[in-house]
């Protein structure tokens, strides 16, 4: 072990415990810290050493994407750390299989001694030989109550919806949230008048598109400006939002929760739940629309979209924007406008006018460019250069072995070692960039074959668009900015 430490003090506490923390400090930073100085302090050892804290604050220990502590692992690549002082083993991490796997293995590699000071865990003493049962059953402890925790945490939240209780932050546009009665709405007498309104007007005949203008004409303030606190509409009502509005059955008493969750793959991206597993609760509050009016509305807006999707006079429907501000633009006979331009949002929205035929033209050749250039792209070539690439990381994966058994074998010191393979790192990430270019360049390559004929083509039509084009923003008749399907940069025109 070294003479002078280089001690990482690594503290973490997540939301639950932060709750907690709220009637018992046992976990809180400041805690934490305090029982690693006064740890680290009466140890002679540590006479001649340098701290550096790494803190990760609202966060959950059952993996370790965690900022700080990748912060800390990177320093430790650098030989920057040389020791690391934690409370207690849950600090570091929950996930049992992942902790066990640094301390038996990544950190021994690089020399570093770890101590938990609540579970009298020194690896200088251990040499990080974690087959003593204590250890290992408090890290099973520990992950098992990090699971279990999540696990009772959405339990008490579909036990509360199913009693009636709201759970989102901030309340639904027209109601405010009960101060005298938890989890409960109560009609704001302010913002219920606005979507009554929104109702009425679409039960008049309005469609979402127009409703929205007739709001903004009105300087109808929006649900940002009334979270704001704005004394004026500084923001616009938008198709969207109107739609919103009129599809909410809470304004009808009604909650509805877990119709969407995390994905199971991805934990993160949000998926929609079948309409089973939802958890549907009515008069759970005071209704701003009758139910007979709120199923009439809906009966309407399932019409309307039934015609929408029949007649569709747009060829650019729900794809072209303002450059500027951001929404769509309006179809006229003959032009496309941004619709903002009498509202001042941007001084540049005044003067965003195009030609329909000028659009087309400039979208269509745009489209014949793109499969012009990709179908004359030898894609033959393009998997010969993908074949060389990954023969070259191959080799790289080879020469890392080899350094690393000269490693073992003592013919090469850990420094040396180190630099080495830092260099290999960074030279097979960037041939792993060039295959993945050219695997996007074969993608579109592939996806394009057989598309020839648009070269030839002297009209724009709906497929055209609906296949090559994500969204296109207009800036002037001069400047056009085009969002592609496939990965392709987007052109200035």
């Amino acid at each position: 072990m070294p003479s002078s430490y280089l001690i990482g003090i690594y503290l973490r506490i997540s939301k639950e415990d932060k709750n907690k923390c709220k009637d018992k400090e046992s976990n809180s930073i400041e805690n934490q810290r305090d029982i690693v100085y006064n740890f680290i302090n009466n140890k002679k050892e540590f006479i001649n050493f340098k701290v550096f804290e790494y803190i990760d604050d609202g966060y959950s220990g059952t993996d370790f994407k965690r900022p700080n502590i990748q912060r800390l692992f990177e320093d430790i690549k650098e030989n920057n750390i040389n020791c690391i002082i934690v409370k207690d083993l849950s600090r570091f991490g929950r996930n049992y299989i992942e902790v066990v796997n640094y301390l038996e293995n990544i950190l021994p590699f690089f020399n570093v001694r770890f101590i938990a000071i609540n579970d009298n865990f020194d690896s200088k003493n251990s040499k990080y030989n974690l087959n003593d049962i204590d250890i290992n059953f408090k890290n099973i402890i520990y992950d098992y109550y990090s699971k279990d925790l999540s696990s009772k945490i959405m339990s008490s939240k579909i036990n509360k919806a199913k009693q009636g209780n709201y759970l989102g932050h901030i309340a639904p546009f027209g109601y405010k949230k009960s101060k005298k009665q938890k989890g409960k709405l109560e009609i704001d007498e302010e913002t219920s008048l606005i979507v009554k309104k929104i109702f009425r007007l679409f039960l008049e005949g309005n469609s979402c598109l127009q409703v929205a203008k007739i709001l903004n004409q009105n300087n109808v303030k929006t649900r940002l400006d009334f979270i704001n606190k704005t004394t004026t509409a500084n923001n616009l009502w938008k198709r969207e939002h109107i739609r919103e509005i009129l599809s909410n059955k809470v304004y009808i008493g009604t909650l509805q929760y877990l119709r969407t969750s995390k994905s199971i793959k991805t934990k993160h991206k949000q998926v929609t739940n079948d309409k089973k597993d939802w958890i549907v609760v009515e008069n759970c509050h005071k209704e701003i629309i009758c139910k007979e009016d709120f199923y009439k509305v809906q009966d309407m807006l399932n019409t309307k979209k039934i015609t929408k999707n029949r007649e569709r006079k747009n060829i650019f429907a729900y794809k072209l924007y303002c450059g500027y501000c951001g929404y769509s633009l309006y179809n006229s006979s003959k032009k496309y406008f941004c619709r903002t331009m009498k509202y001042g949002y941007s001084k540049h929205c005044k003067d965003n006018i195009i030609e329909k035929n000028t659009l087309e033209n400039a979208v269509l050749k745009a489209i014949q460019k793109i499969v012009f250039d990709v179908l004359n792209k030898n894609n033959n070539n393009l998997k010969y250069e993908i074949n060389l690439y990954e023969k070259k990381l191959t080799k790289l994966d080879d020469e890392k072995d080899k350094m690393y058994m000269l490693y073992l074998n003592e013919d090469m010191n850990k420094e040396e070692y180190l630099t080495n393979r830092k260099n290999i790192e960074e030279r097979k990430k960037y041939i792993a960039d060039k295959i993945e270019a050219l695997k996007n360049e074969t993608r579109k390559y592939i996806k394009l074959d057989g598309m020839e004929k648009v070269i030839y083509e002297d009209k724009l039509t709906y497929e055209m668009v609906d296949l090559f084009i994500k969204k296109i923003y207009v800036y002037n008749k001069d400047k056009i900015k085009i969002d592609w399907n496939f990965n392709i940069d987007f052109l200035s025109l």
